[in-house]
C-alpha cells in the first residue's frame, strides 16, 4: 500500500511541475493567440496570462468546393464527426437517437471517427436496440467528411467540453444545420435557433428535442442551413481570418519596432 501511495504522490508531483513549467512559458511569452473567447478566459483565469497579451483569432477553414453545394440531402440522416472518446458525448447522442427512433423510423446517425470508446458505444447501441439507426463509419478522409455533411439533415457535436469545434465550421461551410452542446467556443459560432440549436451538455432529452425539430420540419432545416452557410462565409472563411491576423501581426510588429 505504501508503494502505491508513494507512486501516486510522485505522479502528482510531476504533474505539478508540468503545470508550473507551462505557467512559466506563458509568463515569458509576449503575445498569446486564443482560438475562442472561452480559451481566452481559460488562459487568463487558469494560467494567469495577462489580458493584454491575449488576442482572440477564431479558427477558420477554406470555403467548401462548389460541387458540395446544392447536393440532395437525406432528410433522415444525422452526422457526428468526432473521435470516439468520452468527452465527445457520443453516449448522450445514442440515448437521444433511442428517444427519437420511434418518431422517425428512418433516422440514421453516422458516426465518423474512431477511438477507444468504440466497443463500449457498440455495446450501448445493442442494449438500446438501435443498431438499425446507427452507423460506425470509422475514420474517413476530409473530403468524405464534407460530403457526408453536405448530404445530411443535421450535423451533431454533443461534446461535454470543447475548446472550439472545427467540425461545426465544416458543417456550416456546406450549409448543414448544427446541433451542438452549449460549451466552450461552440457558443461563439452557432447562434441558437438561427444556424442550428445549442443544447445543454449531457442532456439527452434536450438533444433529442432539437434533432426532432430539424428532422420534422424540412423548411426549418433549410432555413437554418442557409443561415449557417451565410454566417460561415461572413465570419469564418479562411481568407477573411487571414486578413485579420495579418493586420494584428503588423500592428504588433510596429509596436515592437520591428520592420517589415
Amino acid at each position: 500500500m505504501g508503494g502505491l501511495i508513494l507512486e501516486a504522490t510522485s505522479g502528482t508531483a510531476r504533474l505539478i511541475m508540468i503545470l508550473l513549467k507551462l505557467r512559466l512559458i506563458y509568463a515569458m511569452l509576449t503575445h498569446v493567440v486564443a482560438v475562442s473567447a472561452a480559451c481566452e478566459k481559460d488562459l487568463i483565469e487558469r494560467w494567469r496570462v495577462s489580458r493584454r497579451k491575449v488576442i482572440v483569432v477564431p479558427n477558420s477553414i477554406r470555403q467548401a468546393p462548389d460541387d458540395l453545394t446544392g447536393l440532395d440531402r437525406d432528410p433522415a440522416k444525422i452526422v457526428c464527426v468526432a473521435r470516439l472518446v468520452r468527452s465527445k458525448g457520443h453516449r448522450v447522442l445514442l440515448a437521444a437517437i433511442a428517444q427519437i427512433a420511434g418518431q422517425f423510423p428512418e433516422v440514421r446517425c453516422h458516426l465518423l471517427g474512431d477511438g477507444p470508446a468504440k466497443c463500449a458505444l457498440e455495446e450501448m447501441v445493442s442494449e438500446l436496440r438501435i443498431s438499425g439507426h446507427v452507423v460506425f463509419d470509422g475514420a474517413v478522409p476530409p473530403e468524405r467528411v464534407l460530403l457526408e455533411m453536405a448530404t445530411a439533415a443535421a450535423a451533431v457535436l454533443p461534446s461535454l467540453d470543447e475548446a472550439f469545434g472545427l467540425v461545426v465550421l465544416e458543417a456550416m461551410s456546406v450549409g448543414t444545420p448544427v446541433v451542438a452542446s452549449r460549451v466552450g467556443g461552440i457558443v461563439e459560432i452557432v447562434r441558437d435557433g438561427v444556424d442550428g440549436f445549442l443544447v445543454s451538455p449531457g442532456d439527452a432529452n434536450e438533444l433529442a428535442e432539437a434533432l426532432s425539430r430539424i428532422l420534422g420540419n424540412a423548411d426549418l432545416a433549410m432555413k437554418l442551413g442557409r443561415n449557417a452557410r451565410a454566417r460561415f462565409e461572413e465570419e469564418f472563411e479562411l481568407d477573411k481570418r487571414i486578413d485579420r491576423f495579418v493586420q494584428w501581426a503588423e500592428q504588433t510588429a510596429a509596436f515592437a519596432g520591428i520592420e517589415k
